[in-house]
């Protein structure tokens, strides 16, 4: 296409003119619906890309490797895909099919069949982690989302299926152009159990109905292709990718005082593995329908998890009935034989083991290179492999492998890095955010009283940090859509004065200290950013304690005494940490947990700091500004596109800029004669809605247990105070589904279902319980779920009002406590939450309706799920309403 020339001096009013148009066109729009907000993504192609799509069983194709693909029954569309996928192992000798079993597939050259590298990351957004996706020249981004504990915050189903759409529209899009496979081994859904598990980034957080239902809308919204997600035969159902959760099972554990994955045996009980640690991963199967699960490295009870049958055979494919395949963790099954040493096996029994088990894919050598010789032995049948395979192929076949999925034919690199997915990923890390403290209240800030800004602490400046893992390695080529720090979201609100404190998290020098003192000084807010990174919390690294690092404690406590005016401490964690200092220190204003809130972290906390949602005034403004000044100091741009630009390389500049392109100017508003309003709609104030999905401990809750000790229960005798809220009841500095707002809402009940008789089926028995010795046990105490044919519901209806002055949204939790007595169960379990949206004054009805067996079940001691007889209690958020449900039984 022909370029357009412009005269120098005529650069930036036509950029501004431009830029308008540019929005105009392609920007998103956020739309407010009667009911809530709710965020409009379009997940469709937005241009062709031009590029040579094919698939495997294109005519074209085999024309061109002179093979003849009418021979092929695997190539029959109008064949089933398991007649195909046998047709085609069936085609294969020993040797090619033991070539397939590993995570990089050597394919059949002889069938057409190529290469496949079956590994690939999508945890919070396309990662260069796994060997299978490809970043370079041509697509050298991806849109980065925050990472999943802070997305969790949210309590935003809608908002979690909405990002597995954009991810897997950016998936195909690579697919098309080369660049990706089709299968991505995410979601992450071990509960976190602990607060001092390196991994709890990851997670969902710590309560198994949260992370299981976070798994199963993040699996629908990468696999799910339009029109086609209530097919009956699910092992037909299309695939737009393909799904994992990871890590099953009882895994939380990476390296803690010399303990690591390779070698831990997770001591678990029947009650513990049924409620909490299979809990997430059979929603993320029967629920989300996930075509892959990954097992782990950790032993269960002795054996390890990728060789066990009770949890691959008979739990995954028999029991939840899993369509799909299951893949160890890399070089699992050689860490049974090097790390375990399990049951002294030689490399060939592992591979049995495995194989048997109902493992059928191994990230790593081992199933390659020694299933030949197993077989040979006589340890193993070709048989299992053929099983294998078929279910191997059969998730390709959904996925559009070999016959194409032509609604995402056309997708390609513009439907990568798109104005949607980048709004969408700041908006997610808004809804996220949590209000910790506000006196005052301090927040939202206004810009007319706060006009100069002390930015501070090792995070101000972050960028990388702020993406977490399994999103860009920087050893390897490919990043975010763009990064915007701390200091580039609050210069957009008022004059930066910044200080490091801290050469980095660890904060081990206090030397840089004073220079953020001084900032402090006479800035009219300060802003203080310190948390945690990777090097302190991440795979293969489990925290020692719940403090901030090195000398983080002594620079907030030296800024907050200095400052002028008043102090926001803001919070890069994953895990919690114990800031009782700053939630007692009255110089202390406000506290915000940001988890590591993605690459549009710093805009999406400036925000939020100022109460201003108003997506696209950072987007465009930031970028024009900062366009600007790239060609007021770097001529070097303009010498090299001989001060052509087009409106299209326009955009694709603003939104694809490397990280060293960012600090160019704090002071931005003064800088450039524009107003923003020519461009953008009304700033919106919105209250905040965000909630931890993990408690938050005091320091001295670990010395109680050990990391390694897997029990959720408390022990009084031995001095235990068990794990999360369900079972912890001592203090705390925060609690689970703690979070303020800057709106206020009351709440008022509306209407309930007071009773529930559950149907018996024939030849049903009571089940035994055990009470205190105080209470009266019932003369059927309890009826095992399996034996109910649990077609009975709750109702609960609630109105919420917003009795505030701002607009905002409300995270509605409800949970249900069971029958007074009962020994070894939980205080409390959530079963149901809504995220609304209210005007300020304006009222909500909101409406649960809740399967009683689901709701006000209950796992026994040999982990069988039972309905108690008697009087439960549901409670809605931290007790400002409850009812109760009496349960009675009849034939």
């Amino acid at each position: 296409m022909k370029m357009i020339s412009f005269p120098e001096k005529a650069m930036p009013k036509i950029l501004s003119f431009l830029l308008c148009l540019s929005f105009t066109i392609t920007s998103f729009v956020i739309c407010i619906d009667e009911k809530e907000k709710v965020l409009k993504i379009s997940t469709d192609a937005a241009t062709p890309t031009g590029s040579d799509f094919t698939y495997i069983c294109d005519p074209a194709r085999y024309a061109k490797l002179k093979l003849d693909m009418k021979s092929f029954a695997f190539c029959d569309s109008k064949l089933p895909y398991n007649v195909r996928a046998k047709d085609l192992v069936d085609q294969m000798t020993l040797a090619e099919k033991i070539a397939q079993l590993g995570n990089n597939a050597d394919g059949v050259a002889r069938l057409g069949l190529p290469k496949y590298e079956w590994w690939s990351e999508a945890l919070h957004g396309l990662s260069n982690v796994g060997p299978g996706t490809v970043f370079d020249n041509l697509v050298p981004h991806a849109t980065s989302f925050p990472t999943v504990i802070l997305t969790a915050a949210s309590f935003n189903e809608k908002r979690w299926r909405e990002i597995g759409q954009v991810v897997s529209t950016e998936a195909r899009a690579m697919y098309n152009l080369g660049r990706s496979g089709l299968t991505f081994w995410s979601p992450t859904i071990n509960v976190a159990r602990d607060p001092r598990w390196g991994r709890i980034t990851e997670t969902p957080g710590e309560d198994p109905f949260i992370v299981g239902t976070y798994a199963s809308n993040y699996v629908r919204g990468l696999q799910d292709v339009a029109g086609t997600e209530h097919y009956k035969d699910l092992n037909t159902r299309p695939l737009k990718v393909a799904a994992c959760c990871k890590h099953f099972a009882a895994y939380d554990v990476d390296n803690w005082h010399g303990v690591d994955r390779y070698h831990f045996d997770a001591r678990v009980t029947e009650q513990d593995l049924e409620e909490s640690f299979l809990r997430p991963f059979e929603m993320c199967v029967k629920d989300g329908d996930a075509s892959s699960v990954m097992c782990s490295y950790n032993r269960v009870n002795g054996i390890p998890s990728c060789a066990d049958p009770k949890l691959l055979r008979e739990t995954l494919r028999q029991e939840w009935n899993l369509h799909g395949y299951i893949v160890a963790d890399c070089d699992s099954v050689e860490v049974m034989v090097t790390g375990h040493k399990f049951l002294n096996d030689s490399n060939e029994d592992a591979v049995a083991q495995t194989l048997k088990a109902g493992l059928d894919l191994d990230c790593g050598a081992y199933y390659p290179k020694y299933l030949g010789n197993a077989v040979n032995q006589g340890k193993v049948r070709e048989s299992n492999i053929d099983e294998a395979l078929q279910n191997l192929y059969i998730v390709l076949l959904r996925a559009g492998y070999f016959d194409g999925l032509p609604a995402y034919k056309a997708l390609g690199k513009n439907d990568i890095c798109t104005n949607r997915s980048i709004e969408l990923a700041t908006q997610v890390a808004r809804e996220g955010i949590t209000l910790l403290k506000n006196d005052g209240p301090t927040l939202p800030l206004n810009t007319a009283t706060f006009k100069t800004l002390a930015v501070v602490g090792p995070h101000a400046n972050s960028t990388v940090a702020m993406i977490g893992n399994y999103a860009f390695d920087p050893r390897n080529p490919g990043s975010p859509c763009r990064y915007t720090s701390p200091i580039d979201g609050f210069s957009t609100y008022g004059k930066v004065n910044y200080a490091a404190g801290c050469g980095d998290v660890k904060c081990k020098d206090a030397s840089l200290i004073p220079p953020a003192v001084e900032a402090a000084k006479t800035a009219d807010a300060t802003i203080i950013v310190t948390g945690l990174d990777l090097s302190i919390e991440a795979e293969g690294l489990d925290r020692l304690d719940l403090l901030l690092p090195g000398k983080q404690t002594d620079l907030i406590n030296q800024v907050a005494a200095a400052a002028k005016g008043p102090v926001i401490l803001v919070l890069m964690t994953a895990g919690g940490v114990d800031i009782s200092f700053a939630k007692t220190n009255p110089k202390i204003k406000a506290i915000l947990w940001v988890g590591y809130p993605g690459a549009e972290g710093g805009r999406a906390i400036a925000d939020v700091v100022f109460g201003q949602y108003n997506p696209g005034k950072q987007t465009f403004y930031n970028n024009y500004v900062r366009f600007l000044k790239n060609i007021e100091q770097k001529k070097s741009i303009e010498r090299r596109e001989n001060t052509r630009i087009a409106w299209f390389n326009l955009k694709d500049y603003v939104h694809r800029r490397r990280p060293s392109q960012l600090h160019l100017h704090y002071n931005l508003k003064s800088s450039v004669k524009m107003n923003p309003k020519q461009c953008l709609n009304k700033d919106q104030e919105v209250g905040l809605a965000g909630r931890l999905p993990i408690t938050w401990y005091q320091a001295d809750y670990i010395n109680k247990l050990p990391l390694t000790s897997m029990q959720f229960r408390p022990d009084d005798s031995q001095g235990y105070p068990g794990r999360t809220y369900k079972f912890f009841n001592g203090p705390t500095v925060f609690p689970f589904g703690f979070g303020l707002s800057y709106t206020k809402f009351n709440y008022t009940l509306n209407a309930t279902v007071p009773s529930l008789s559950a149907k018996l089926q024939r030849f049903t028995h009571c089940h035994d319980l055990n009470y205190m010795a105080n209470k009266t046990k019932p003369t059927c105490p309890a009826i095992l779920v399996s034996d109910l044919q649990c077609g009975e519901y709750i109702e609960l209806t609630l109105v919420v009002q917003n009795v505030g002055g701002k607009v905002g949204s409300e995270v509605v939790l409800v949970y249900s406590k069971p029958p007074d007595g009962i020994t070894g169960t939980f205080l409390k379990q959530l079963i149901g939450f809504q995220r609304v949206y209210i005007a300020a004054g304006a009222s909500q009805e909101v409406k649960f309706v809740f399967n009683g067996c689901k709701s006000l079940g209950i796992v026994d001691n040999a982990g069988n799920n039972i309905l108690p007889f008697g009087g439960h209690t549901i409670i809605v958020g931290d007790g400002v309403a409850s009812f109760p449900v009496q349960v009675t039984f009849h034939n």
